[in-house]
């Protein structure tokens, strides 16, 4: 079945009664009156209907970039949610890691080796050791702190090797900056 544009099937549509005559005369084959008007109505009919399709293909079409956009906006904010839920799990996994490094203290009397988020208490009558964790993470703190004897601290505290708290009472805080151990 043949599509005209809608400009051609107008025009044909518009042709006058006596057009019509004409043409089908011309053809060898007049047409009765009944015919010619028969088929005006059915041109008229086509016409309008082309014109509804085209319509409804804009609309269509419209329709369709409306839902490629709001596809695109559901992929964006999907992607959002999946940003934020890998940030909210990360803010989670750093709660859980703040709370794991609650201080503990621990008093000592003889030589020791400090555990991650410690204060320690050196209660000792001689001198003692104390080891600074071997295996720190970054910002891990330590307080020591000297009660009575010396107290020599073993580590690289601010770029020298081994501290000792030789005044009672004394306490030093360190944190960990990744590369040695710094006293605050």
């Amino acid at each position: 079945m043949a599509v005209f544009p809608e400009s051609v099937a107008k025009n044909r549509a518009l042709l006058s009664n006596s057009q019509l005559k004409r043409l089908t005369k011309e053809s060898g084959a007049p047409w009765p009156e009944i015919l010619i008007k028969d088929y005006q109505g059915i041109l008229k009919d086509a016409v309008e209907t082309i014109a509804i399709v085209g319509e409804i293909t804009d609309q269509s079409e419209a329709n369709r970039i409306a839902i490629e956009i709001l596809q695109l906006e559901v992929e964006d904010l999907q992607d959002a949610v999946i940003f934020l839920r890998e940030d909210v799990d990360g803010l989670i996994d750093r709660v859980a890691e703040i709370e794991a490094k609650e201080i503990k203290v621990y008093t000592t009397s003889i030589s020791y080796t400090a555990e991650p988020y410690q204060v320690i208490l050196c209660t000792n009558t001689t001198p003692i050791n104390i080891t600074l964790n071997p295996t720190p993470s970054l910002n891990e703190i330590a307080n020591i702190k000297r009660t009575n004897a010396e107290v020599n601290i073993l580590g690289t505290i601010d770029g020298l090797t081994n501290w000792t708290l030789n005044v009672q009472r004394y306490s030093m805080q360190l944190i960990f900056n990744g590369t040695d151990w710094s006293e605050i």
